[in-house]
């Protein structure tokens, strides 16, 4: 086995139990030669722990638990625990598919000065009329240099990598920003502003892609957009 990986990948999860198994299993499945997956689960219980048991025996396997709360908080302690260069992240309600840590390091390696990426957030399986999924597509490749062309670029953390260096260089994640936060959304969005501001592009792509299984209903769809907002 190789002694670093090259990229790290991070899921952040709580209380999700089984669910989140079908995001490490799609991570582990990537045929990415040298990477890492850590799990930070904040979890107020044993259940996720019990059911990534499964994979105890896959050295590319990190798990964390942590007492923590905050989407922002989990972020920094993937980042700074993380071992390669470049960090994805992607939900705990979220498949990747097998060439994703690929894309984004080979993504990386054409824009040495880019800091953040976003891939296309595709919705999984569900109907439309009974409700949503959040969901952010692009059909070109992009690389955002200003606050002008970052207004154009709305990426989502579901689908985000990072350098880890650079973004450790400027703080890291605002731990205020995400879900359980005091400001429970808009990490993904403040990491890529702040880059820009000290002079780091962002990469918005369409070479990979997510698929998020986290459904809403249309009832729900005026307090996410209450909270999204609010962050």
């Amino acid at each position: 086995m190789y002694e670093y990986p090259t990229v790290n990948a991070i899921i952040c999860t709580r209380n999700r139990g089984e669910s989140a198994v079908v995001a490490v299993e799609s991570i582990l499945a990537n045929d990415h030669p040298a990477f890492e997956l850590i799990v930070i689960d904040q979890s107020t219980d044993t259940t996720t722990a019990t059911a990534l048991r499964r994979f105890q025996r896959d050295r590319r396997l990190r798990y964390i638990a942590t007492a923590t709360r905050g989407l922002g908080i989990a972020r920094n302690i993937g980042l700074q625990l993380a071992r390669g260069p470049l960090v994805a992240f992607t939900d705990d309600d979220c498949r990747v598919p097998a060439n994703w840590l690929r894309v984004i390091e080979e993504e990386f390696q054409r824009e040495p000065q880019a800091a953040v990426l976003f891939c296309n957030v595709l919705p999984g399986p569900h109907d439309p009329s009974a409700g949503f999924i959040p969901a952010y597509q692009r059909q070109q490749r992009t690389v955002v240099k200003n606050f002008l062309g970052k207004c154009r670029a709305r990426g989502i953390g579901a689908g985000m990598a990072v350098r880890r260096d650079p973004v450790l260089a400027i703080g890291g994640f605002d731990e205020a920003l995400g879900a359980g936060g005091k400001f429970p959304s808009a990490e993904d969005a403040d990491i890529a502003l702040r880059a820009i501001a000290h002079g780091w592009h962002v990469i918005e792509t369409p070479a990979t892609d997510v698929i998020h299984d986290g459904f809403r209903t249309w009832l729900k769809r005026v307090n996410w957009l209450r909270v999204t907002g609010k962050g």
